[in-house]
């Protein structure tokens, strides 16, 4: 039996072409494995870090503020969190409102600012049409500024 050189020689290209197609579809398949896997880390993550800043709105004015600039960040990054974050900001300024002039000057300041901040935030995303048309005619019933402590 004769072995033609030339035949060994293009069976072994072929061969060689096949595994190496194999190895880069096999490095693209767990490429992408590893990229979904970090997209639904950071995901989950970032939900974790979500709830804990919901926890900040209940501690008082500097808490207040350190959540409003959280949920904040955290809708602006990802608009299906948008209509829940607005629907928290506006239950947290129709309870500023409520507040009136109790507390400190100081605490009404802080808090004429987070209501403003929360206003700017519920703003945006209802000009990008994210928010039920609920949630627009409560955001429509408030004021633009607080009626309580600063008006600037």
């Amino acid at each position: 039996m004769v072995i033609d050189a030339g035949a060994v020689s293009e069976t072994a290209i072929v061969a060689a072409a096949i595994t190496g197609a194999g190895a880069i579809v096999a490095a693209a398949i767990a490429a992408t494995g590893v990229a979904i896997t970090n997209i639904v880390t950071r995901r989950l993550k970032e939900r974790e870090l979500l709830i804990s800043a919901l926890q900040f709105l209940t501690g008082g004015t500097q808490k207040r503020s350190i959540g409003i600039a959280l949920i904040g960040k955290y809708a602006d990054e990802d608009p299906g969190l948008q209509e829940a974050a607005s629907t928290i900001f506006v239950a947290q300024m129709l309870h500023l409102e409520d507040q009136g002039r109790a507390g400190p000057d100081s605490d009404r300041q802080i808090e004429s600012f987070n209501y403003r901040t929360m206003r700017r935030a519920v703003d945006r995303w209802a000009t990008a049409k994210r928010l039920s048309k609920g949630l627009e005619n409560e955001l429509s019933a408030l004021p633009e500024a607080p009626t309580t402590g600063d008006k600037g």
